[in-house]
């Protein structure tokens, strides 16, 4: 089974098949007019049957335009090299290699391995069968593509990453200098500093590439020579250790999940709660002017702008204040009467 994903904003979904041993997308670049087909195939293990999972590739090139990707298990293998024993099938390696040259394709090497499966014995069987083929336009608009093998934690073989790099142009971001383009800008950062974070702290920093290295050099060694007993059981403990840090991450992450949705209603009624004491315990409920009270808020605004005005004085058409230094001491404080009641409900002013 395949599992296809995409950026919406930077691909449009044009074309999907299914056949028996392979799945075909075919994506648009909403950025430009390039395009892509990706076919993902998994080849029979019966060796029976590889005539009809190679006319298959051939009826699904006639159907496709544009730069074509080919990748996945195809179960045959083209040379001697590819196989660490003698049971060689070479009547498959010719027609594996003669339906390459039919379509026009060509492999992208893979960089730092030989072969990408064993069967884990102790003498174990190795070949390389997995691959990533593409055609002559994939390879005019990515010509800096390369493939590289991962570290296998459970699997019988190796995961193979397929990167490729076209001379799109970029879109010209809008540099805002308003409040929106500074807060777009700050959720941006926050975004990226989270995904640090969590990449960070989901596991312990050194398990699981420590564990991941050590696969794969033991995976390196196991193609030249025949592991011995204690390499391969730090193999195997490299194989737990990795799986229980994962199984650790994905537990925290769920159980964070889970108290989020069970706590997240009462924190946020907490808070709400907090918020609102702070603004009653803040709020002037009403002021009183030589005996009189006021309650609204205009009426409020404009007492309180009064009282301010006659100690700090009103602006004569210029940024300078005309008011009396040595005489604030003197302003008759009963222009404005401020009461405070004992209730904690009922907060007033006072100068």
């Amino acid at each position: 089974m395949a599992i296809y994903t995409w950026n919406p904003f930077f691909w449009s979904l044009t074309a999907f098949t299914q056949r028996a041993y392979s799945t075909t997308t075919s994506l648009n670049s909403t950025l430009s007019d390039y395009s892509l087909n990706v076919t993902s195939v998994y080849g029979p293990s019966d060796h029976r049957h590889p005539t009809s999972f190679l006319q298959e590739l051939v009826d699904t090139a006639s159907g496709l335009i544009g730069p074509w990707v080919i990748i996945g298990d195809f179960n045959l293998i083209r040379s001697e090299d590819e196989k660490n024993n003698d049971n060689i099938n070479n009547s498959l390696i010719r027609a594996f290699n003669d339906a390459i040259s039919q379509l026009g394709l060509m492999e992208i090497p893979l960089l730092g391995r030989s072969l990408t499966w064993t069967n884990g014995q102790e003498s174990p069987v190795l070949a390389k069968l997995d691959r990533a083929l593409v055609n002559l336009e994939q390879t005019t608009t990515s010509p800096t593509t390369s493939l590289i093998p991962q570290a296998k934690p459970t699997s019988d073989h190796t995961p193979i990453l397929l990167s490729m790099h076209t001379t799109i142009p970029k879109t010209q971001a809008s540099r805002c200098n308003d409040a929106a383009g500074q807060l777009a800008a700050c959720l941006k950062a926050t975004r990226a500093a989270t995904k640090v974070w969590s990449r960070r702290y989901r596991a312990p920093h050194h398990v699981v590439p420590n564990c991941k290295f050590l696969i794969k050099l033991f995976d390196a060694f196991e193609e030249e020579r025949p592991l011995s007993t204690d390499e391969l059981q730090a193999r195997r403990f490299c194989h737990d250790s990795l799986a229980q840090a994962v199984d650790k991450a994905a537990y925290w992450k769920q159980r964070s999940k889970f108290r989020a949705m069970k706590k997240g209603d009462a924190n946020t009624a907490f808070h709400h709660a907090q918020a609102t004491v702070r603004m009653r315990s803040n709020n002037i409920l009403f002021v009183e002017v030589q005996g009189t009270t006021i309650a609204n808020h205009d009426g409020k605004l404009q007492a309180l702008t009064d009282y301010f005005s006659t100690i700090i004085g009103q602006p004569a058409g210029s940024s300078v204040w005309n008011f009396d230094v040595g005489s604030l001491s003197t302003i008759s404080i009963s222009l404005l009467v401020i009461s405070r009641l004992p209730s904690p409900s009922r907060k007033h002013w006072k100068p």
